[in-house]
């Protein structure tokens, strides 16, 4: 596809959904630096 060309053309690494996956078991949550701020959350979409 053209994303899959220009990603290529960036040096952007290509993954199969499978191999993301299995890297995105192996991450952590991120611990808050102390005295550090959350980003503000939006929002949950009204099921209405």
């Amino acid at each position: 596809t053209s994303k899959t060309q220009k990603a290529k053309a960036f040096g952007t690494p290509i993954l199969e959904e499978s191999a993301f996956t299995h890297l995105l078991r192996d991450v952590a949550p991120a611990v808050p630096a102390p005295g550090a701020a959350l980003p503000h959350q939006a929002p949950a979409p009204s099921s209405e």
